[in-house]
């Protein structure tokens, strides 16, 4: 069959020469488009045997956190086939008290712990601070962004946020709790 293909390529007059040329280098290229490996096209291009797979590289590399894709499925542009994240810096979102956002600046470190995970506290730095108070709540949300280097941390954890107090300006007055009166309207 390939030695009558290679005959039939021989006695082909020049327009339909150029006509398989113009089909051949439009696959190649909707191939190039879908992100198909130049090793895949260069084999492809080779002569080698056909194939009815060939295989899709991700954009970025990490953990697969769902997996929609299934054998035989029929996607098209735009589809989400895996959702994939990279883990090795996550954020933590807290939730605040709208009593305690004056107490809370971009660039603050914060330690947090996992119910997960007893007994390894996490460090991070405030990168944003939610607009919006959650009105059933009463609190904002802050994002804490923190470094993942082991894996530790996994998304939907659930955990506890310590925010490092602010340092005054000036002087304060600092007294015991013990110290304080209470006379009823006022302490």
């Amino acid at each position: 069959a390939a030695r009558q293909s290679a005959r039939a390529l021989a006695n082909a007059g020049p327009e339909a020469l150029a006509s398989m040329r113009s089909l051949a280098e439009g696959a190649l290229s909707r191939l190039r488009n879908w992100d198909i490996s130049a090793a895949q096209i260069d084999r492809l291009k080779a002569g080698g045997a056909p194939t009815r797979t060939l295989s899709l590289a991700a954009p970025t590399s990490g953990a697969v956190l769902e997996k929609r894709a299934i054998q035989g499925m029929r996607f098209m542009a735009g589809k989400t086939l895996f959702q994939i994240a990279d883990l090795s810096n996550v954020w933590v979102i807290a939730e605040i008290f709208e009593q305690d956002l004056a107490q809370v600046a971009l660039g603050q470190k914060a330690e947090v712990g996992f119910s997960a995970l007893p007994g390894m506290t996490f460090t991070g730095q405030v990168t944003f601070i939610y607009p919006m108070v959650t009105a059933e709540t009463r609190t904002a949300k802050v994002r804490i962004e923190m470094p993942n280097p082991e894996g530790h941390l996994r998304p939907a954890l659930y955990g506890a946020v310590q925010l490092a107090a602010p340092v005054a300006n000036g002087p304060v007055v600092a007294v015991p709790d013990s110290a304080v009166l209470a006379t009823g309207a006022r302490q």
